[in-house]
């Protein structure tokens, strides 16, 4: 943009934004014909030819620009002539009797000249600004014989303040249609790079609060058979749906003008979703959300995970076939073995949904009933993935140590469980853990566990909390589903 004419360097973007304009100059066009409508009517019935044969002039020629002339060009300089001219006719032709009426008529031509002026582009503006004022400045010193030097001080300084003005907003108005390209051109530019994955984009509109879909992909099996709104509404992230916090986040980053980028889970009634979410803060927050495709995890082969179990199963027979082994040892070993099995179980997504009775599922682990805290356990039965649950169990009961607050000479972990809330019951263990070890080998299956537990916490290494699901959530990703 040259920052004397404000003018794009780009001939296309001065084209395109010229155009942008046309709109609002038929409008003024338009309102001025039908003002010189009225005063040619008037100047007829007054009997006034000379100016009634001015304004029709006038309002041939603008009849003209806004019918027949297809040319912005041809426009522009219609109402820069016909604001000059008009600004002239008023302040040297007309002069009405009443002083009143005087007063009116200056107010709404330097109104309607405003307008015009700010209508047109900063050249046209700088011209018909110091033409107008300067035309009236030299008439006044020519004409009159009092000089009011405080008043034609003011008549420039105003001028000059006007301009000044002027090429700031015009500027302003420009820099803001860049900053839309540039806006268009990175959804663009963002649709081509992630054209084969699943995502929608949508903006923040103030006014209305609400969002705006621009552009969706593949975005069906996610929705299934619903709008972006819905999907929005109905879909949670821990208690608040996914529409509000996309709120709250927007609210609480507006004002820092920079991308903010994160990685969420999010529920629905039957699924767990892993969402990309970007807000881009423009003069729009746009926002990209993004369905991933869900990592597996990778961290051990699978085909090598299944040979272990192969090699840990004849290691087994040897044991079983040694009466003098150690039978805690061969109980720790079985587990592990289990735990293994199950792992690769999730390794492959080959789950399925099953209603446990939860007191009669803990007592398979040998785990004991905490006495700790006398309260009356009614039978719960959840519909839950029992590989999901039996890894967790395993996977604590691993990295567990003997207990001394448990009075039994071979069980390490005592448990309890009490109804949470209508959607989640809360198992408590009591033990001697190994927090870190558990912590991460649970993160790295972090995803297919969301599908059971809402929530894992772990207490000063004795007590471990975790919040069940009622009802199993299945993941989009997940294949091999059996009910």
């Amino acid at each position: 943009m040259n920052k004397f004419s404000l003018r794009f360097r780009n001939k296309n973007t001065e084209t395109n934004y010229q155009s942008q304009q046309i709109f609002g100059q038929q409008i003024i066009l338009a309102g001025l014909s039908f003002v010189f409508i009225v005063r040619c009517i008037a100047q007829l019935i007054n009997l006034n030819i000379q100016n009634f044969l001015i304004y029709f002039a006038i309002l041939i020629m603008m009849i003209f620009s806004l019918k027949f002339s297809k040319k912005q060009f041809y426009k522009r300089l219609t109402l820069v002539i016909v604001n000059c001219g008009l600004s002239m006719f008023v302040f040297i032709y007309e002069s009405p009797s009443n002083l009143l009426y005087s007063h009116l008529r200056g107010a709404n031509s330097a109104l309607t000249s405003l307008i015009i002026v700010l209508t047109g582009e900063f050249p046209e503006a700088v011209f018909q600004i110091v033409f107008i004022q300067l035309t009236k400045l030299i008439l006044i010193i020519l004409k009159s014989s009092e000089k009011e030097y405080e008043v034609l001080l003011g008549n420039v300084l105003i001028m000059v303040l006007l301009i000044y003005y002027l090429y700031f907003h015009h500027k302003a108005i420009r820099s803001q249609y860049l900053l839309t390209l540039v806006e268009q051109k990175w959804e663009n530019v963002l649709e081509n790079i992630i054209e084969n994955q699943s995502y929608f984009i949508m903006n923040f509109i103030q006014d209305t609060y609400q969002f705006n879909i621009l552009s969706q992909h593949n975005c069906e099996q996610y929705f299934m058979d619903q709008d972006y709104k819905q999907f929005l509404r109905q879909s949670y992230i821990e208690k608040q749906n996914l529409e509000d916090y996309l709120f709250k986040q927007i609210k609480n980053n507006f004002y820092n003008y920079q991308c903010k980028s994160s990685v969420i889970f999010v529920k629905n009634s039957i699924s767990i979703i892993k969402l990309k979410y970007s807000i881009y803060f423009t003069t729009k927050p746009t926002i990209l959300i993004l369905f991933e495709n869900v990592q597996k995890t990778q961290n051990k082969n699978i085909n090598f995970l299944y040979k272990k179990i192969q090699i840990y199963s004849i290691i087994l027979q040897k044991i079983m076939d040694n009466n003098n082994i150690n039978n805690n040892r061969l109980l720790k070993f079985q587990n592990y073995l289990k735990l293994e099995t199950l792992l690769h179980k999730i390794e492959k997504e080959k789950f399925r949904i099953k209603s446990i009775n939860i007191k009669s599922f803990l007592k398979k682990f040998d785990l004991i009933q905490d006495s700790q805290l006398q309260i009356l356990q009614p039978d719960i039965s959840i519909q839950t993935i029992p590989s999901l649950l039996s890894a967790i169990i395993l996977i604590i009961q691993h990295y567990s140590k003997k207990y001394p607050k448990i009075d039994h000479s071979k069980k390490t972990i005592s448990y309890t469980y009490l109804d949470e809330s209508q959607n989640a019951i809360q198992l408590i263990l009591r033990g001697c853990f190994q927090s870190n070890q558990i912590i991460n080998l649970i993160e790295n299956y972090h995803y297919q566990f969301l599908a059971i537990i809402d929530k894992l916490q772990i207490k000063n290494n004795e007590i471990i909390v975790i919040s069940l699901n009622k009802e199993a959530f299945i993941p989009f990703r997940i294949t091999n589903i059996q009910k």
